[in-house]
């Protein structure tokens, strides 16, 4: 329920500044909130940390950040901020994601998007956001089920899994330890440089069933995205063509 309440005092934040576009400006929040500056620091952890001083905070961030990675750090101090009364320490991350990627325009520009793994990357650039909050603000408000995860290389050329995100009601996961080969269809992106796309099998928490999986290229990874739906490649090819956004 605090983290509810925590979202809730996110969302007021955002409704009483104009509507905003993205990329979301976080100066009037930083003035509300009684931020006075946001200084890089060194010996700060990867979320940052709040500095008080005189009626207000400084936010110091760890050095050698991207702009969409120094934003959430800083949207998670903010949140960090708003939490400030609460008796018990609360999970930011949800609250974090309503300022930067708030429900009422991140939602419609998703579904607009549609049920495409390019999606969550050009998102994450017309949002000046990092791809991990993207995918998962992404699996939240779609209007399907997927699942999104990264993958990294290892010397041997398998790809071992970094993160991954899925629809809040869905159980599936792969394995902590999962690792996949990039000779699989589903993942021949990180070799080709192009979109790939197949089937690959997932667990929903029993036997592992096959389920349409596309992926990306991303940096020095690949972005996959399984979705959950019976028609999944139909899905995607309408999204390409521009026959608007796919819903279940």
């Amino acid at each position: 329920m605090a983290t509810a309440a925590l979202v809730e005092k996110a969302s007021a934040l955002v409704a009483a500044h104009p509507r905003p576009v993205p990329p979301i400006d976080l100066e009037p929040y930083l003035l509300a909130l009684a931020v006075k500056d946001i200084r890089e620091r060194g010996e700060v952890g990867p979320e940052g940390a709040l500095l008080a001083r005189d009626e207000g905070f400084d936010i110091a961030v760890p050095a050698g950040l991207s702009l969409g990675e120094r934003r959430w750090v800083v949207a998670q101090q903010l949140a960090a901020i708003l939490a400030s009364s609460f008796a018990r320490p609360v999970d930011l991350g949800p609250a974090a994601l309503e300022l930067l990627l708030p429900s009422g325009v991140f939602g419609p520009a998703a579904l607009d998007a549609g049920p495409t793994v390019e999606s969550m990357p050009a998102l994450a650039a017309r949002f000046l956001a990092p791809l991990r909050p993207v995918a998962e603000r992404f699996c939240e408000l779609v209007a399907f089920r997927c699942l999104a995860a990264f993958w990294h290389p290892l010397p041997t050329g398998e790809l071992v899994l970094n993160w991954q995100v899925a629809s809040p009601e869905l159980q599936a996961r792969f394995s902590v330890r999962a690792k996949v080969s990039p000779l699989d269809p589903p993942f021949a992106s990180y070799g080709t440089g192009r979109l790939s796309y197949g089937r690959g099998r997932l667990s929903l928490g029993g036997p592992l069933l096959d389920y349409y999986i596309e992926s990306v290229k991303v940096d020095e990874g690949v972005l996959s995205l399984a979705i959950l739906e019976r028609h999944a490649p139909l899905l995607a090819a309408a999204a390409r063509r521009g026959l608007g956004p796919a819903r279940h």
